[in-house]
């Protein structure tokens, strides 16, 4: 049997947290009033949209840090240059998580989907890590009870800091709605949201089926570039994607916003159209380790998803007509 024939088969079983269930679709035709989006709240995690070509050049030593996780394993860091990293490592609450931080970034980039920010690969020390943290003792303990410690090193997913980024409440009302509305066919779209919020959440949708993030509606999952002009939607926290068995109720509340988006990018549609197995393989590449980022299980979801996906855009174009399918760029 062919590597590629193996890859048919979508492994399943590993264990998470189930999410809450997702807010309802809204059944309304009429278009709705845009909401605000709230000012973020300090300290959050998040990342710049900076070169990937930074993750090439060796990371400098951590100097201090603190534990910013509230239902996972993270540490902000800053180094002895004077950045600020956030370090999601390879933990006991949550082994390979941080795969999903790595992997999603790499996808984006193959599928020339500019929302997710840059993330690199790295193991750092134990014993630097264990300075860096001395400081504070609740970290310190997280770090000691928590870290996966392999050859002295930890391996874990680093994404530079940003002091202030916004965030958008997508799983909150009325945006919740709102946004649902804007992907269903002949409502009008707020023009200052069309080639926007509009189109980056129906990216969402797609990209989220395809890695099997059932985490990103839990909210501070989705955030706000304020720097760019107009403010780009991020989507920011992906380690909850990318599972070899996503949770059932999650995958079915993926499955739910995607049957309900009629309008999608025709640029990523498009690109989807052409990802095998063996660019998306060379995409995703290795670990800090030397070893592939995911299994052949995770790799034969991701294709099977996508192929779910394209018979959706198919339905709807056959359905609808292909300008209202395709309706984004």
């Amino acid at each position: 049997m062919s590597r590629a024939e193996l890859l048919v088969v979508v492994a399943l079983v590993v264990a998470c947290t189930k999410p809450a269930p997702p807010p309802p679709i809204a059944e309304a035709s009429a278009p709705v009033v845009d909401a605000s989006i709230p000012a973020p709240p300090r300290d959050a995690e998040a990342a710049s949209t900076s070169s990937a070509d930074e993750c090439d050049a060796p990371l400098a030593d951590p100097k201090s840090g603190k534990s910013i996780g509230h239902t996972s394993v993270v540490f902000k860091l800053e180094l002895v240059d004077g950045k600020k990293v956030v370090f999601k490592p390879h933990s006991k609450k949550g082994p390979n998580r941080y795969k999903g931080e790595i992997a999603a970034w790499r996808l984006a980039k193959l599928l020339d989907v500019p929302h997710v920010v840059p993330v690199c690969a790295r193991t750092i020390p134990k014993a630097k890590l264990e300075a860096a943290l001395a400081g504070r003792a609740d970290a310190a303990t997280l770090f000691r009870e928590q870290a996966i410690v392999e050859n002295e090193g930890v391996r874990g997913a680093v994404i530079p800091w940003v002091d202030d980024l916004g965030f958008v409440e997508l799983e909150k009302e009325p945006l919740a709605s709102q946004w649902r509305l804007w992907l269903k066919k002949g409502t009008t779209i707020p023009p200052d949201k069309q080639d926007s919020l509009a189109r980056e959440t129906s990216m969402m949708v797609v990209f989220d089926y395809v890695t099997g993030n059932w985490d990103r509606l839990s909210g501070g999952n989705v955030g706000l570039d304020r720097a760019s002009t107009p403010a780009k939607v991020l989507f920011i926290d992906n380690d909850g994607a990318f599972f070899e068995s996503p949770p059932k109720d999650g995958l079915a509340r993926n499955k739910r916003l995607l049957d309900g988006t009629e309008r999608l990018s025709k640029s990523l549609i498009a690109r989807l159209r052409t990802v095998g197995v063996e660019e998306l393989e060379n995409a995703l590449g290795k670990d800090s380790d030397g070893k592939p980022l995911l299994s052949d299980k995770v790799i034969a979801g991701v294709m099977a998803r996508t192929k779910e996906v394209l018979a959706h855009a198919d339905a709807k174009i056959a359905a609808n007509g292909e300008a209202e399918t395709l309706y984004f760029r």
